[in-house]
């Protein structure tokens, strides 16, 4: 049981639910292993292969679901084995039957396929394949490809979802209070300074209408392309985008759901014409690239070529109101290349799923929380968090509005919609704005962020919600304007000495050093996933046990000092949060 636990590496927690119309019971792996690096499998793979099991599909929450051939107890075995433990699942998972297998050159064969398997995309920027099996992904199909050498990884084709939480109609009336979120980005400040940029923003996402009036004059025209792919990017007659839903892929036209010409809106609607609304920038480049499906949904493959498609365009900024927990090869590979290429992604860090953890500081979406990605999250009016929103201390580095958001919709009208969603466009717009100013053009993607989240207006709402504590603020924009507000906080000044000498304080003892573990942070946590309080101080987590008997005396605890690993610590002061949580919020060594 040792040696085959140490050949698979980190292990995965994984649940059952019967099946009444099937002889077998289909698992649902809830936490991905790290997998063995030298496999050529991905982790759920590795298991399909080592079980004999059949993968069914993936979950929105990011569990895999198997369905094992030789009876439930062998299947158990096997799992015990790789030391594994059951739950139950959260919720029904989404067929997949496609396999995206990534190549060590485009030219790389991918013949002799068993015969209910079938390439039905070869995409050389990656390069990968995606093999479509009729049947299923088996244990053979899987095991016959990973054998191949020139084959590289082999993982299923994973679904990403769009963050959009709600849709409703907005009257086209005078008197609507629209747009009330630029009002709290301070935009007319911003736009003192700039209006307008020449850097194009590509956003992926269920496409762009484009003949909505207020969004002609800002469509990207494809200088080179007239029908024939003289720009060799496989997408001929793509004037002013490209639709990867299609295969293969057809010129952008059309917007079957809306929410990319809402995205596209917020970031680039004409200004200052009268009619409709006003975008973030007022005459920008927006370049349409569809990944996103009718359903809502898109896959890796889709969501790596989009990416790589507006990297060849010389797309700047990309725009990504969508996600997964599964953190697919071939879209990591494509955001590394894009950053690579100087290329600025700004992500929506999701809404709230049922059953799924809102911190993405524990349960990561991607690709928001891969290197050099700028993770947003929702605001509200009031510049709290709202309640659809997923926040991450450590992982989402700033908010912008996100609820009732009114921009453009399809057909040529205006509608209001919510999700983190609508806040990654006002991020991209903005940075769009900063980065086309003459004494920014030649600025890198890491400064153009950096300028975004020092610029950023820190309020209570968001303070333990985002790296910055802060929601976007337009006024950067005008240095003028804008107060300096550093990213890190200041160092807390030491506590004045008293002139008489004291006795020295009474040292509150919580837990038993037995009970301490862990990592980095600034959050003491009652209930959900612990079972005591994780208390953070100076770079070190510490669990507490005993959480109903702390909980009661946090208000006690300030001024109190605290013994943490044979040190006293003092508590300057406690806030209550969300969820049963209690920040503390500066610590005194002594």
């Amino acid at each position: 049981m040792k040696s085959a636990a140490a050949a698979i590496g980190c292990f995965v927690l994984i649940a059952f639910a019967i099946q009444p119309a099937a002889q077998t019971q289909e698992r649902e792996i809830r936490q991905l292993p790290a997998g063995n690096p030298a496999s050529r499998l991905s982790p759920d793979l590795e298991v399909v292969a080592a079980t004999g099991a059949d993968f069914v599909g993936v979950t929105r929450g990011g569990g895999i679901v198997v369905r094992p051939r030789d009876g439930v107890l062998a299947l158990e075995n096997a799992f015990k084995i790789r030391g594994l433990a059951l739950d139950l699942p959260a919720e029904p998972p989404r067929a997949v039957n496609e396999l995206i297998v990534s190549l060590a050159n485009a030219d790389a064969p991918l013949t002799d396929l068993p015969d209910d398997a079938a390439v039905v995309q070869r995409v050389p920027s990656g390069p990968f394949a995606v093999v479509r099996a009729a049947n299923g992904i088996t244990p053979a199909l899987v095991q016959a490809l990973a054998a191949r050498a020139a084959v590289t990884r082999v993982e299923p084709n994973y679904p990403f979802f769009l963050h959009d939480a709600i849709q409703s109609n907005v009257p086209d009336d005078a008197d609507y209070p629209n747009q009330w979120a630029l009002e709290r980005l301070h935009a007319e400040q911003g736009w003192s300074v700039v209006t307008t940029t020449n850097v194009t923003v590509a956003v992926l996402d269920t496409g762009i209408d484009v003949t909505h009036p207020d969004l002609l004059a800002n469509l990207w025209i494809n200088p080179t392309d007239t029908g024939k792919n003289e720009d060799g990017n496989n997408c001929r007659g793509d004037r002013h985008g490209c639709d990867f839903v299609s295969i293969p892929p057809q010129p952008l036209t059309a917007d079957p759901n809306g929410h990319g010409t809402h995205c596209a809106g917020t970031i680039g609607a004409v200004g200052h014409n009268g009619k409709w609304i006003a975008g973030v920038a007022w005459r920008i480049p927006i370049l349409g690239v569809r990944v996103v499906k009718q359903d809502l949904t898109a896959d890796a493959a889709q969501v790596a070529r989009g990416i790589n498609y507006a990297v060849a365009a010389k797309a700047r900024i990309i725009s990504a109101s969508f996600g997964s927990y599964l953190a697919a090869t071939e879209v990591t590979n494509a955001v590394a290349r894009a950053v690579k290429a100087g290329a600025l992604i700004v992500a929506s860090a999701g809404n709230t799923e049922t059953a799924v953890e809102r911190n993405n500081d524990r349960k990561p979406m991607y690709p928001a929380s891969l290197p050099d990605v700028i993770a947003v999250m929702a605001s509200d009016r009031s510049d709290a968090v709202p309640p659809q929103s997923r926040f991450g201390e450590e992982s989402v580095h700033i908010a912008a509005p996100g609820v009732a958001i009114l921009s453009l919709e399809k057909g040529g009208g205006i509608g209001s919609r919510t999700g983190t969603s609508m806040a990654v466009p006002f991020v991209a717009g903005v940075a769009a704005l900063h980065w086309g100013q003459r004494q920014h053009a030649t600025d890198t993607a890491a400064q153009v962020t950096d300028a975004i989240l020092r610029g950023a207006r820190q309020v209570p709402g968001m303070k333990g919600r985002n790296k910055t504590e802060a929601i976007l603020d337009m006024r950067f924009l005008a240095p003028q304007l804008t107060t300096k507000n550093p990213i890190t906080k200041p160092p807390v000044p030491p506590p004045a000495k008293s002139p008489a000498p004291q006795a020295p304080p009474k040292a509150v003892q919580i837990g038993a050093p037995s009970t301490w573990t862990g990592r980095l942070g600034s959050i003491l946590a009652v209930g959900g996933e612990t079972s005591g309080l994780i208390l953070q101080l100076d770079g070190r987590r510490v669990e507490l046990a005993g959480s109903d008997a702390v909980l009661s005396q946090l208000a006690n605890l300030i001024g109190q000092m605290v013994s943490v690993r044979g040190r006293l610590e003092r508590v300057t002061s406690v806030e209550r949060g969300e969820r049963e949580q209690v920040r503390v919020t500066e610590l005194i060594k002594k």
